[in-house]
């Protein structure tokens, strides 16, 4: 997923031996290929660009836009023509069902059949209750997202989460947070009726950000007075769409640069907190969750389950996550003035793990010596003490 801020983008043409496929999610994008003229992508638009055919995309300064974005090297056939670009809508493609299974569709943003193209981009469509039949088995590999979802589908995802939870913990009060296509008014009104509380991201819209316009001119004056390099400020207000039966209580974070104004917003149930409180630490938790997915996944190799049996991937999984809690619980040892209390993982294991030392080993302990110019002595010589547990 690229994400480009307002007025952001390439700051020079791109030209290298891959092919691209950009399809807009969110917001809208200027692109050029090779010497044509500019062309706007609004969502639901895609291009491809051919291998070594150079490129340029820039964000429209009003929104930011959220692409998906595939580069692939492109395997040429014998005998095949290369492709050429292409630039489309899918609300413009065709709707196609070629299974004959009823209640699904397909688009086929690239020609289907054309030999000329090494990989497929299709759009799947299914109506509520419909599922993928078959088990499949391919040798190609496949990627998957998800654009959006309808409310109806979204309102029985969450009832499904919602049963499970209340099998094992009946009064516990529930919190959904979630992005843009979960604020769907099916869903919202089923949280309300069930007092499940709920923080989902909202799209913006000109009536929308016509009620935060006093707050946001506030904010651009006061950075462009101050020459600040950025200023963000929070402001709340009652919105109501036209598909919603009642207005919602709608937060609005604005943060004001030298590019211009970036407004982001979430709708919630919560009648509590400050609009800072409700989207920092509530809805932007979500943020830092994934940032730890991350590092689990990245720099602690958690995603390396290439075992045939699915119990042994499990407990790769278990003393992958054990690893985790292990470098977790060093880096929260660390004295918060020290630059590695924010460090990622991999650098608490290039800066603390993998350094030379002589074991000195004798009948009642284990010496370490480090070398002089150990760059982090001083703190590798307090964290045994902040790490043994505390005595009864």
């Amino acid at each position: 997923m690229l994400e480009i801020e307002p007025a952001g983008g390439t700051a020079q043409p791109i030209c290298v031996d891959l092919q691209h496929f950009f399809y807009v999610v969110a917001g809208g994008v200027d692109v050029t290929i090779g010497s044509d003229p500019p062309v706007e992508l609004a969502v639901g638009a895609f291009v491809y660009v051919p291998p070594g055919v150079s490129f340029t995309m820039s964000c429209r300064p009003t929104a930011p836009a959220r692409i998906i974005a595939v580069k692939k090297r492109y395997e040429k056939a014998e005998g095949i023509a290369t492709p050429t670009a292409i630039i489309g809508q899918q609300q413009s493609m065709p709707m196609t069902n070629h299974t004959g299974l009823q209640g699904r569709g397909f688009k086929h943003l690239l020609p289907m059949g054309d030999l000329r193209f090494d990989f497929e981009m299709n759009l799947m469509f299914f109506q509520p209750g419909v599922c993928f039949p078959a088990v499949e088995t391919h040798i190609m590999e496949h990627g998957l997202f998800m654009l959006e979802a309808g409310g109806v589908e979204v309102r029985a995802h969450l009832r499904r989460l919602v049963r499970h939870i209340r099998t094992r913990w009946h009064n516990t009060q529930i919190t959904f947070r979630g992005d843009g296509h979960y604020a769907r008014p099916e869903a919202m009104a089923w949280c309300e009726t069930n007092g499940i509380d709920y923080i989902f991201g909202l799209s913006g819209t000109k009536p929308l950000a016509r009620k935060v316009d006093e707050v946001a001119d506030d904010i651009r004056t006061r950075r462009a007075i101050e020459n600040l390099p950025v200023l963000r400020g929070y402001t709340e207000t009652r919105h109501k769409a036209k598909s919603w039966d009642r207005e919602r209580r709608t937060v609005a974070r604005i943060e004001a640069t030298m590019l211009g104004l970036d407004i982001r917003f979430v709708v919630t149930s919560l009648d509590v907190g400050s609009a800072e409180w409700i989207y920092d630490s509530l809805y932007c938790a979500r943020g830092q969750a994934e940032n730890l997915i991350k590092l689990h996944k990245t720099q602690l190799a958690s995603d390396r389950t290439s075992c045939r049996s699915a119990l042994a991937n499990q407990v790769r999984l278990v003393l992958h996550t054990a690893a985790y809690w292990l470098m977790l619980t060093v880096r929260e040892a660390i004295p918060k003035v020290r630059e590695l209390a924010a460090a990622e993982f991999a650098t608490l294991r290039l800066r603390l793990l993998k350094l030379a030392a002589r074991v000195v080993e004798t009948s009642s302990r284990i010496r370490l010596a480090f070398a002089a110019a150990c760059p982090e002595a001083d703190l590798i010589r307090c964290l045994p003490g902040a790490l043994l547990p505390l005595g009864p």
